[in-house]
């Protein structure tokens, strides 16, 4: 907070990466209420530009973290959504762990943090989705049956 009582940029992105950690799923997480403007009021060629400038800076925090066991390598492929204000954030079909987890999902949500300080009052997105080849983890490692 500044002395006038307005948030800084910092305490704003810890307010929405807060936001993001509570509300996390699998590999879904909300933000709500972002700031911006939805990708559905973007041209396509300025949807394209923060699409590549993503793939370059997600792409650099990737190279930066440790692999999980299993990935041989991260490639970053971004989408934003134009009907609903999700970025979509495919890692490649060489970056599917041994397994799902608190590890995957950790690592979606360090993607999808940097993906909101990179956004943060210029792209409205509410929902992050990390997947692997455009496939949900749980398409490579499936929940196990309920014995009942």
């Amino acid at each position: 907070m500044r002395a006038n009582g307005t948030p800084t940029s910092g305490a704003i992105l810890l307010s929405l990466s807060i936001a993001a950690l509570c509300t996390a799923d699998t590999a879904l997480s909300q933000v709500p209420n972002a700031a911006g403007k939805p990708a559905s009021q973007m041209e396509a060629s300025e949807r394209e530009q923060v699409e590549r400038l993503l793939n370059a800076k997600l792409q650099r925090a990737a190279d930066g973290q440790p692999k999980l066991p299993g990935q041989t390598n991260i490639v970053i492929a971004t989408h934003l959504s134009v009907n609903e204000r999700t970025l979509l954030i495919d890692l490649g079909r060489d970056a599917v762990p041994d397994k799902s987890g608190a590890a995957s999902e950790r690592q979606c949500h360090e993607l999808s943090t940097e993906a909101i300080s990179i956004l943060n009052g210029t792209v409205s997105v509410n929902e992050f989705s990390c997947t692997y080849d455009g496939k949900d983890i749980h398409h490579y490692h499936p929940d196990p049956p309920t014995i009942k």
